[in-house]
């Protein structure tokens, strides 16, 4: 039986910062949004945190690989959000001319979403009982979205987020295969509902583009 001071630091740190009431709080915010899918979910949850601070590991029947999939794939979601999320405003600053009033509110609507999103996707991390590294240099290293910088034309703004919004829906459409398969239906759900959303945007984006 490992101890729990064998086991890796993010996992500690992510347990021991975990009690009860934030736990259970946690839950009560999957369901209110309509996220969490089924009571074997919240039980999942629940056995892998409990196991892991009562014996120093997960639950016997846990596929370590797995979990540490879907982990990643989560993580790798809220990088490349938070770094679409900043770019979206950093073109609001850039905008000029006779487009600057609708690009000006669709950048803001893109970073509104997103930066809303960046929560939810923490807390789907936090509920697989894992670390969440928010460190800038961390979210830049992790994402296939890049920073841009310099004066740029609006339709290469646009042109940008759009491509920007195709990345980050690549990446759910992953995530969303991988929870499938393994009846992680928190991690699916999020991968859904987010690629939704990343959907509705790039169109939009797109849509601008052609006129």
């Amino acid at each position: 039986m490992r101890r729990l001071s064998t086991y890796p630091s993010d996992e500690v740190e992510a347990i021991r910062g975990l009690n009860l009431e934030d736990f259970f709080g946690l839950r009560f915010v999957h369901l209110q949004s309509g996220i969490l899918a089924s009571k074997k979910q919240a039980r999942y949850s629940l056995s892998l945190a409990v196991s892991i601070v009562v014996n120093g590991r997960p639950p016997p029947d846990e596929d370590v690989g797995v979990r540490k999939r879907n982990i990643n794939g989560l993580s790798q979601a809220l990088a490349e959000t938070a770094v679409t999320t900043i770019k979206a405003q950093n073109y609001q600053w850039k905008v000029a001319g006779m487009a600057f009033g609708s690009l000006h509110a669709l950048s803001q609507e893109n970073y509104d979403d997103h930066f809303e999103a960046q929560d939810t996707l923490a807390e789907g991390i936090k509920a697989l009982v894992a670390h969440v590294d928010g460190r800038l240099a961390a979210l830049l290293n992790l994402s296939k979205v890049k920073e841009c910088g310099g004066p740029i034309p609006a339709t290469e703004v646009l042109r940008k987020l759009a491509s920007d919004q195709s990345t980050i829906t690549a990446t759910l459409s992953d995530l969303d295969r991988a929870a499938e398969r393994h009846d992680d239906l928190l991690s699916q759900d999020l991968a859904i509902q987010r690629k939704q959303n990343h959907e509705k945007f790039a169109w939009m984006l797109d849509a601008h583009l052609s006129s």
